[in-house]
């Protein structure tokens, strides 16, 4: 499954049958054949579906009908993705991991059916991330012992920018373009783009911006010089 993605890809970035696709192609070969990735993937279960891994990313499936989709331009995700236990398995979960996206360290965690987490196009992950879309344990209502803390998803949408040690709850919304600060905990809906949120608990400190992966000091010097020419 994976050499299928990864041809498509190959083949959508420099046409299939050209020499730039024949060599890129022999050079993932020789890599997977010397230079084996840290790639672990540990499913139990029936009809649960993960197409592609990228680099470093870590899946542990157990359970029924879940599915961790990776878009296959994501190079390099350096993840944990935990879809239920060997003691509580679980179905119907869904990770989704948009194009182009960059992760450098999370533990994405789903622990209840029908969860799921969504992280959009062009996002930007740094290190020592949680993001979990149900909570370890039951809390539970004192007088008739309902569970009160039930999952559901996370949703963090394009071009989100999330700083190291950020923490993201169950039934967490990000909207597009916003930035999370350091050390954040996430826990509600942002549905306003563009926006700053930092805090404990995150709270909207700063709107209408935008940014950018490059250094502050080459996105400088290459705004000057295209502002020169």
């Amino acid at each position: 499954m994976y050499w299928k993605s990864e041809k498509k890809r190959l083949a959508d970035k420099y046409k299939q049958g050209t020499w730039r696709y024949y060599l890129h192609l022999w050079a993932k070969i020789l890599k997977s054949t010397y230079h084996k990735n840290p790639v672990s993937c540990k499913i139990e279960g029936r009809n649960n579906h993960v197409p592609y891994i990228p680099s470093n990313c870590i899946i542990h499936i157990f359970g029924e009908n879940n599915t961790v989709e990776i878009d296959p331009s994501v190079s390099t995700f350096v993840a944990s993705i935990e879809i239920g236990d060997p003691q509580a398995p679980v179905s119907n979960c869904t990770v989704k991991i948009g194009k182009k996206s960059l992760c450098n360290g999370a533990n994405i965690r789903l622990f209840e059916n029908n969860s799921a987490v969504y992280i959009g196009d062009g996002c930007l992950l740094s290190s020592g991330i949680e993001i979990w879309a149900s909570d370890s344990h039951a809390i539970l209502d004192k007088k008739n012992k309902q569970l009160t803390n039930w999952g559901k998803e996370i949703f963090i949408d394009n071009h989100v920018w999330i700083g190291i040690r950020t923490i993201i709850l169950k039934n967490s919304y990000i909207a597009n373009d916003c930035i999370i600060g350091a050390g954040s905990i996430v826990a509600g809906k942002f549905e306003k783009p563009h926006c700053i949120l930092a805090g404990n608990p995150a709270k909207v400190i700063k709107e209408e911006i935008s940014w950018n992966e490059l250094r502050p000091l080459q996105y400088q010097n290459k705004f000057q010089h295209e502002k020169i020419s």
